[in-house]
């Protein structure tokens, strides 16, 4: 076996062995850029979703106040309902009783009349 090595095939590798170890830095450095790029990419990633998710929160607390707004205007609307309600039948009543007063005081009226004209007519008679 042939031990000795020339110095020119130890300078060949060598050589070899720088050329591979720098291959290998500008690898490293070119994955170290790339990996900066991703890690740049990714914040500002999490950024727009952070920034989404506040919109979401604050379309939800949007929501959830027209929400709670539209359920108080229904429940005046109906409590107003409920009183013109009250209102229509109480007119009703009142309406009722007007008519049965005005047929009462008709039939007096009628009574009245007829006692003075049987009272006009003994009279007259006599």
């Amino acid at each position: 076996m042939k031990l000795a090595v020339t110095l020119a095939e130890l300078e060949a590798i060598h050589a070899q062995a720088e050329a591979e170890s720098q291959q290998r830095a500008e690898r490293e450095q070119s994955l170290n850029v790339q990996i900066d790029a991703l890690r740049r990419s990714e914040e500002e990633e999490v950024k727009l979703v952070e920034e989404a998710d506040l919109r979401l929160r604050l379309q939800a607390e949007a929501k959830q106040k027209v929400e709670l707004e539209l359920a108080r205007r229904l429940e005046d609307e109906r409590q107003r309902l409920a009183e013109l309600e009250a209102i229509r039948a109480q007119a009703e009543v009142e309406s009722q009783k007007l008519a049965v007063e005005v047929t009462g005081w008709y039939w007096h009226f009628m009574g009245v009349l007829w006692f003075g004209i049987f009272a006009l007519l003994h009279f007259a008679k006599g």
